[in-house]
């Protein structure tokens, strides 16, 4: 995986969770709200180690992606 793979990871887990979020409001019992509030904190966990893994290995962008891929 390269740093642009996880960067788009992050923002798609971080599109879920906006989701996932907003559907906890409409929760009309407690064992919803902590099945959807469990569902945000491994959210929030897969994210924060994707971001430690771009910042610990430093993964190369990937250059000329426009180009390379018209050729």
């Amino acid at each position: 995986m390269d740093t642009t793979q996880a960067l788009m990871l992050i923002a798609r887990l971080a599109g879920f969770r906006h989701l996932v979020r907003n559907n906890r409001f409409g929760c009309d019992s407690d064992l919803a709200r902590m099945a959807h509030d469990n569902v945000i904190a491994v959210l929030d966990s897969y994210q924060g180690e994707l971001a430690e893994l771009i910042q610990r290995h430093k993964f190369p962008l990937r250059r000329g992606l426009l180009s390379a891929e018209g050729t």
